[in-house]
C-alpha cells in the first residue's frame, strides 16, 4: 500500500531526514528489525516457539510448568531435580535424555534460524558499517552475531589505517580466557571508543560454569570454525547463551537482574543522557523493562522508527500514537525506517 509523503506526515511520520538534524551524534537502539533485514529468519519471536516444537512433549510441559523461557532455568531445575532423586534413591535415569532433548533443541533452532559464515554477504556489513558512524554508542537487543560483525568491519579498517590508537568500539569484553574467549570487564578502557551494549545478550555470550565470569566467543581466522561449531561445542558442556528470549517481561528482567553483564547494559541505558533513536523495534507488552528503563533516564529525545509495509494509514497511526504514549516525558518523533539504513532497503 503506497501513500504519499503528504499523508504520512499528517499522521506524524516524518522522513529521517527532517529530523536527522536533532539526533546527531545520539545513541543507537536496534531491535529484531535490524536482523530481519539482513536476514528474513532472523525473526525472535519464532526463534523460541520453533525451539519448542522441537522438543520432547515432557521437556515443552516443563518449560510451560515454570512458566519461562529460560534455557538455563530449565537445566538448573532438571539438575536439581536429578540431585534430589539420587539423595532419597529415587530413580533419576530420565532426567539426562530430557537435557539432552534441550542440548540438541536449541543446537537445531539456531542453526536452522543463523546464517552460515558463507551466506553473509561483507560488503553490506563494510556499507553498514560506515552508516552507523554518525550514532554514539548502541543498545541492541539482538542476539545474532550481525551487529558484532558490522562492527568489525570498521575495527578491522581502523587498525588498518590508524595503527596504535583505540578502536572505535568497544564491547566490555578485553581479557584473554582463551584463544577464543574474551572476559567481560566492568570498565571502559578505551574513554573515546563507542561502546556496544547486548541488552538482552547475545548467541556468542556465555558465563562460567561457577557464574563468576561472562566471556565472549570469538572465531578466529587460525581457528577454522563457524560460530554455530563454538556454540555447539558450549551448549554440548551445558554452557547455555547468555540471551534473554521471548517471555514475560518479568521473566526478562529476572534473567536480566540475575546476570551481572546483563545489569550493567541495563544501568548504562539507565544512565543515558544523549538522545536516542530506535530502530526495527516494536516496543511490546514483553519489552516494557526497556520503556522503564529509558523513561528513567535523563535522555530528552527519542526518535522511534516505523516500518510502513502494506499498512493502511489506520493502522500506522495507531502506532505512532502507541509509540508516543510509551514515553509521556520525553519528546518523541516518528520517522519513516526506510530512510535511515540504505544497507538494509531491499534492493
Amino acid at each position: 500500500m503506497s501513500h504519499t509523503k503528504a499523508d504520512l506526515k499528517k499522521i506524524g511520520v516524518n522522513e529521517w531526514d527532517s529530523v536527522a538534524d536533532s539526533f546527531e551524534e545520539a545513541n543507537l537502539f536496534l531491535g529484531n528489525g535490524f536482523s530481519i533485514g539482513l536476514c528474513p529468519r532472523l525473526s525472535y519471536r519464532s526463534l523460541f516457539e520453533n525451539f519448542i516444537k522441537s522438543l520432547d512433549t515432557k521437556l515443552e510441559k516443563v518449560f510451560k510448568s515454570f512458566g519461562t523461557t529460560n534455557f538455563e532455568l530449565i537445566i538448573q531445575i532438571l539438575n536439581s531435580a536429578e540431585n534430589v532423586n539420587k539423595i532419597l534413591d529415587y530413580p533419576f535415569d530420565k532426567i539426562e535424555p530430557l537435557r539432552k532433548n534441550l542440548r540438541e533443541g536449541l543446537i537445531k533452532t539456531i542453526q536452522e534460524s543463523h546464517p552460515k559464515h558463507s551466506e553473509i554477504y561483507y560488503p553490506q556489513l563494510i556499507n553498514l558499517s560506515k552508516e552507523l558512524e554518525s550514532f554514539s554508542d548502541i543498545f541492541t537487543t539482538n542476539y545474532d552475531v550481525f551487529l558484532y560483525k558490522t562492527i568489525l568491519q570498521s575495527i578491522t579498517e581502523h587498525r588498518f589505517l590508524h595503527q596504535n590508537t583505540a578502536d572505535p568500539y568497544q564491547d566490555f569484553f578485553y581479557e584473554e580466557m582463551s584463544g577464543t574467549e574474551l572476559a567481560f570487564v566492568n570498565e571502559k578502557f578505551y574513554p573515546t571508543s563507542r561502546s556496544i551494549y547486548y541488552l538482552h545478550g547475545a548467541l556468542f555470550l556465555y558465563q562460567t560454569t561457577n557464574r563468576t565470569t561472562n566471556y565472549k566467543l570469538r572465531r578466529l581466522e587460525s581457528v577454522k570454525l563457524e560460530y554455530i561449531q563454538l556454540v555447539r561445542r558450549e551448549i554440548e558442556n551445558d554452557n547455555f547463551p547468555i540471551f534473554v528470549a521471548e517471555g514475560d517481561f518479568r521473566d526478562k528482567l529476572r534473567t536480566i537482574n540475575n546476570n551481572s553483564y546483563l545489569n550493567f547494559c541495563a544501568t548504562q541505558l539507565q544512565k543515558s543522557y544523549r538522545n536516542i533513536v530506535f530502530y526495527g523495534f516494536s516496543f511490546g507488552d514483553s519489552d516494557r523493562h526497556i520503556v522503564d528503563f529509558l523513561n528513567k533516564s535523563k535522555v530528552e529525545k527519542i526518535a522511534v522508527s516505523i516500518y510502513k509495509g502494506n499498512k493502511p494509514l489506520e493502522q500506522l497511526e495507531k502506532e505512532v500514537s502507541y509509540f508516543r504514549n510509551q514515553f509521556t516525558t520525553k519528546s518523541v518523533a516518528v520517522f519513516d525506517s526506510e530512510g535511515l539504513f540504505p544497507s538494509l532497503r531491499p534492493h
